[in-house]
């Protein structure tokens, strides 16, 4: 992850940090949400990098098309989906407006 450090209105330098998933995946593991819960870290692309439900299934792969839908439209919103498992869930998430990378939490609608 690198964002731009400024001086001024200029670039001046880079920030750059590596985050291992497996860190991630722990701050994921810490959290210990519901196990009918899922939460997923995805990178500035739309990619899970760090996921609390079938892990190593979905690592990598691009989130849903319907989160992928509602992140071109805002940083930070809740809506109606549906997991990668092909659960409806009402789906939480928010992304930083610098680095793009975000936090989505999905509760089946059940």
């Amino acid at each position: 992850m690198a964002v731009p450090v400024y001086s001024g209105s200029t670039v001046s330098h880079s920030l750059v940090a590596v985050v291992l998933p497996d860190h991630l995946q722990k701050i994921l593991a810490d959290y210990r949400f519901a196990p009918n819960r899922v939460a997923a870290i995805f990178d500035a692309s739309g990619v899970i990098v760090a996921r609390t439900s079938e892990t190593p299934r979905f690592i990598g792969q691009h989130v849903g098309p319907d989160l992928t839908r509602r992140l071109a439209e805002a940083d930070e919103a809740s809506l109606e989906s549906v997991s990668r498992e092909g659960i409806p869930m009402l789906t939480v998430f928010t992304r930083s407006p610098t680095s793009r990378w975000g936090v989505a939490i999905g509760i089946p609608v059940e």
